[in-house]
């Protein structure tokens, strides 16, 4: 006589033993884990636009001209704007400037208020990028009118000579009037 092989099972009425039930009153902790488990997938929902504004800006500090993260951010829009007015009053002069550079390919009314404080900034290169920003997104834009024409006057008449270039060249661009026409004031050593 030969045992049942393995496969053969012996005992086919036999049922399969259930897992044991969870011990009564210990519900509790399986919600408790359901709500740890939903509060962490918000946590990473939550953070997953601020890690996708900070990698594109990464992006741009290392390389001002790649279009595609300005793309991107452009893409992220009035989502972007949080994390950009922060950078916009970091003490490190290099995070406004990229700051503005993202800005520049956003739309809207947001954006728009964030170029303007950018045009005031103390770090020249910002405030210029700010101002030449403004000017070029005003074209068309009826209500944007106005705000960069405020920027580009002041801009002419700034004392640093970054600035005034990107007025005079904002200027320039919507005129038709060389850039250099715009510069009258330095030669006659007004302000």
């Amino acid at each position: 006589m030969t045992s049942p092989s393995p496969a053969e099972d012996p005992q086919p009425d036999a049922a399969a033993p259930e897992p044991p039930a969870p011990p009564r009153g210990e519900a509790w902790k399986a919600l408790v884990a359901l709500a740890l488990f939903a509060i962490a997938g918000w946590l990473v929902v939550a953070s997953w636009e601020k890690v996708r504004v900070d990698w594109h800006l990464g992006d741009l500090r290392r390389d001002p001209g790649d279009e595609a993260a300005r793309a991107a951010l452009a893409r992220l829009g009035e989502r972007a704007l949080p994390f950009l007015a922060r950078e916009l009053e970091s003490p490190d002069e290099n995070a406004r400037l990229v700051a503005t550079l993202a800005l520049a390919g956003i739309e809207g009314e947001g954006a728009a208020a964030l170029l303007e404080k950018a045009a005031r900034d103390p770090d020249a290169l910002t405030a210029a990028n700010a101002i030449y920003a403004l000017a070029q997104r005003a074209e068309g834009e009826g209500s944007l009118e106005a705000r960069a024409a405020q920027a580009v006057r002041a801009g002419l008449d700034d004392a640093r000579f970054t600035v005034r270039m990107a007025a005079r060249r904002a200027l320039a661009r919507r005129t038709g009037v060389a850039w250099w026409a715009w510069g009258r004031r330095d030669r006659d050593g007004g302000s």
